[in-house]
């Protein structure tokens, strides 16, 4: 499990983000009202 990723949001969508972090990007699955806040 990963607790904390730092790094440039890359793209996004309705339920989750791409996290650019020192060139390997990650996946992020998470609520459209995470994503909103």
């Amino acid at each position: 499990m990963i607790g904390k990723l730092r790094g440039r949001i890359d793209s996004t969508g309705q339920d989750w983000l791409m996290v650019d972090v020192g060139g390997v990007v990650y996946l992020v699955s998470c609520s459209g009202k995470t994503l909103a806040a």
